[in-house]
């Protein structure tokens, strides 16, 4: 991943945290420092595409999401010779 998609993807994480919805690409540009919003669109696409860090809604303003939050992961407890140890089962990548 090159750094400044690298970065975007930092400060639409961020945005999701503080705000609770996904940034405009007009936020994205001017939040990560990049005058064109052509080039953040490029740099979204790839994330989106390539490198699978970003879902993207297509129609919706605010349409973006985070992988790792699309993903269902939930604990669960697993028998090990007479163990009982909890663990993550994971359908999907999942990151924390």
């Amino acid at each position: 991943m090159m750094r400044r998609q690298q970065d975007t993807l930092e400060f639409i994480r961020n945005y999701i945290t503080d705000y609770g919805k996904a940034p405009l690409v007009k936020e994205i540009a001017e939040g990560s420092g990049i005058t064109s919003r052509g080039t953040t669109h490029r740099y979204i696409l790839a994330l989106v595409d390539a490198v699978g860090s970003l879902n993207r809604k297509g129609g919706c303003e605010r349409g973006l999401s985070l992988v790792e939050q699309s993903f269902n992961c939930s604990p669960v407890t697993l028998p090990v010779e007479r163990a009982m140890i909890q663990c993550v089962v994971v359908s999907q990548l999942c990151t924390y």
